[in-house]
């Protein structure tokens, strides 16, 4: 009897599941620009606080990155440190998040600073979308004012003006509005409460009070002194 032939077996290829992840995917295809996407992918930025006193009576608490209930902590402590100056600008131009704990901080330390007579104010400017949005969302301008740039922030700090603060007398966060405007030459107005009314209403009591002030002896408006709400 004849011998049978055996088989000639030709190779196979098989894929390692321990291959390289980046050889999985043909170039061209659409999971290989992802995966090329996802390498180049830079990792957020971490989050940081610097605290600086380059001008008597003034400290700037500048915030880098996302911050949350996560960096509170260390956000409390720089404005704590801040207050020891009457005037604080929290300066968000290099914040990319915040959250509810961030704006919780500062409202507790700008309550603080005014008791003794000091001021928290923020700079925001046009470019920070992502802040910005939040600010309007939580509607942060009520009552906390926001600079677009440094320069204005100090700007606002010129004096020989009426200067009108809007003051917010809540005891805690999430209290019922009341708010008082207070000029710096030393009026105080009516205080005001009720939801999204109150704020406005002291606004247009500052804003009666620095006009009475301006006119002058025949009812005009004078241009010396200007009027700048807090």
């Amino acid at each position: 009897m004849a011998a049978r032939a055996t088989p000639t077996l030709k190779p196979v290829s098989v894929e390692s599941p321990f291959q390289p992840r980046a050889q999985l995917h043909a170039p061209g295809t659409r999971s290989h620009r992802g995966h090329m996407a996802t390498q180049k992918a830079q990792p957020a930025a971490a989050p940081a606080v610097e605290v600086e006193f380059s001008l008597p009576g003034i400290a700037f608490v500048k915030l880098y990155g996302e911050h949350d209930l996560s960096s509170k902590q260390r956000l409390s402590e720089a404005l704590a440190k801040a207050s020891a100056r009457r005037d604080v600008f929290v300066d968000l131009s290099e914040c990319t998040f915040l959250d509810s704990s961030v704006i919780e901080a500062c409202y507790l330390a700008r309550m603080k600073l005014e008791s003794r007579d000091g001021r928290l104010q923020l700079v925001i400017p046009p470019g920070a979308s992502t802040v910005r949005r939040v600010a309007e969302v939580t509607r942060l301008a009520v009552f906390l004012r926001i600079h677009e740039s440094r320069s204005a922030a100090l700007a606002s700090l010129r004096t020989g003006e009426h200067v009108i603060r809007v003051r917010d007398l809540r005891a805690r966060f999430g209290d019922t509005e009341s708010y008082v405007a207070e000029c710096s030459c030393g009026w105080r107005g009516q205080t005001h409460t009720g939801w999204q009314t109150a704020a406005r209403e002291a606004r247009r009591d500052g804003a009666i009070h620095v006009d009475e002030h301006r006119a002058g002896p025949d009812g005009a408006v004078g241009r010396k002194n200007g009027a700048r709400e807090t």
